[in-house]
């Protein structure tokens, strides 16, 4: 056999191990015959091998047909028991991970034993993708791919897919490994059992899930369903793993052991996305007031520039400074936050609004927002601005009023914004040297 087999007896012992086992592991049948297989395995994943091998023999001893375990009468049709990985020590006292998939002989003469399968880790090779891919900023849907296909890897027949839960609730997929699963899960609406909070993988058999979801998970053969939660220190429970089977899993543990470590690698990948945003979003909005800064400011009206006729406003808050003198920089915070949120409260979702630095902010209107767009409009703008701005402020007890001085400008043709937002900038301080609270307009020139 070009593949690596041994095969122990119920307590362990090594009863025959074959030639490509001695080249991949370095042991010789010689030395290891007698021997107890957890000899060769890393001390650190004794005790849940154990537990697993446990499991099943104890089962196939007892000669019951467990969810796929071969009695005497049915091992040339029993299915195998899902891989378990671990770390074997090498002859030469190298750490080797690999994947074992075992199958009862116990029954057979000719065999005596239970038979494993021997393979490398192909998962590592996975894994030093998917880390590679964090340094290197890969899309997150790469990513996310890659863990399901480590988590799918033969000999086990997984299906897998990454779901996000949005605001109201509903469940979208991200990534999966099958078109059909894919499919499957986005049009579903209703019961879910996968909603609530899983930290650990929680194990559903597909016959028990009622309702369609049960009706179409069976069209297609599957008999097991774990899902896990993706979660991290820093992220809360979003997204969740659902991986499917056509076959039971036998036993379960090396199962759950794969959808554990592909749920905490996920984890990784979306904390890292999930940074990168935060970064980015930093990097463009004003942390005061959580509007975009001039940097964002630039971006996000790159496309309005490029196509529809617009209209800029420059607004500067009037008495700031006496307010900052008076009460601290703490109280001047709270006018400029109040001041953000009256200008996000009056433009609309098509619009652009900025604090570009100081007391200074700017408005972007986009001719998309209504038909009769023409400088009336944004003067209408620009005056229910001044209205909301004069509000009094409440900064902790005591009521202070600034007012806002705004220039305007109209460009029905494309035009560089740095050009806007200076011809704007000098009609607001015609504005404010005619003692503020007023707005301006100005001509493009």
């Amino acid at each position: 056999m070009p593949g690596a087999l041994l095969v122990v007896d119920p307590e362990g012992q090594i009863i025959y191990g074959n030639r490509a086992l001695t080249k991949l592991t370095g042991h010789t049948l010689e030395e290891g015959q007698g021997t107890n297989v957890m000899e060769y395995v890393h001390p650190l994943d004794h005790e849940w091998l154990i537990e697993a091998f446990a499991g099943v023999t104890t089962s196939v001893i007892d000669g019951t047909a467990v969810r796929g375990i071969a009695t005497y009468d049915d091992d040339a049709d029993a299915t195998p028991w899902a891989s378990v990985s671990f770390r074997m020590i090498t002859a030469s006292g190298d750490i080797l991970p690999v994947e074992v998939t075992g199958l009862s002989g116990l029954h057979d003469p000719s065999i005596g034993g239970i038979l494993y399968d021997v393979r490398p880790a192909h998962s590592q090779e996975l894994m030093r993708r998917v880390f590679t891919g964090l340094a290197t900023s890969e899309p997150v849907e790469n990513l996310l791919r890659m863990v399901l296909d480590m988590l799918s890897l033969p000999p086990l027949k997984l299906d897998a897919i990454v779901l996000e839960r949005g605001d109201e609730g509903a469940f979208t997929p991200v990534v999966s490994t099958s078109p059909e699963l894919l499919e499957l899960v986005d049009k579903q609406f209703g019961y879910m059992p996968w909603s609530g909070p899983a930290p650990t993988p929680q194990y559903l058999d597909v016959d028990d899930i009622p309702n369609m979801l049960g009706d179409d998970l069976r069209a297609l053969g599957y008999q097991d369903l774990w899902y896990v939660s993706v979660t991290s220190s820093m992220m809360s429970s979003t997204y969740r793993i659902v991986v499917c089977s056509p076959e039971r899993q036998i036993p379960s543990t090396g199962t759950l052991f794969r959808i554990q470590r592909a749920a905490e690698l996920a984890g990784v990948v979306l904390f890292r996305a999930q940074a990168d945003e935060l970064l980015r979003h930093a990097a463009n909005h004003d942390g005061l007031t959580g509007l975009p800064n001039r940097s964002g400011f630039y971006s996000n009206v790159v496309e309005s520039m490029s196509n529809n006729s617009v209209a800029v406003l420059y607004v500067d808050i009037d008495g700031l400074k006496p307010v900052n003198d008076r009460f601290g920089h703490h109280a001047g915070d709270i006018v400029l936050k109040a001041a953000a949120n009256r200008i996000r409260s009056i433009t609309r979702v098509d619009d652009h609004a900025a604090r570009l630095g100081g007391d200074e902010f700017a408005v972007m209107l986009s001719e998309t927002v209504r038909d009769d767009f023409d400088s009336g409009y944004a003067q209408s703008v620009a005056d229910r601005l001044l209205d909301a701005i004069a509000k009094p402020i409440d900064i902790g007890g005591i009521d202070v009023v600034v007012s806002a001085s705004i220039g305007i400008v109209v460009s029905e043709e494309p035009a560089q914004l740095e050009h806007l937002l200076s011809t704007a900038d000098a009609a607001m301080y015609q504005a404010k040297r005619a003692g503020g609270n007023q707005k301006r307009v100005a001509l493009v020139g």
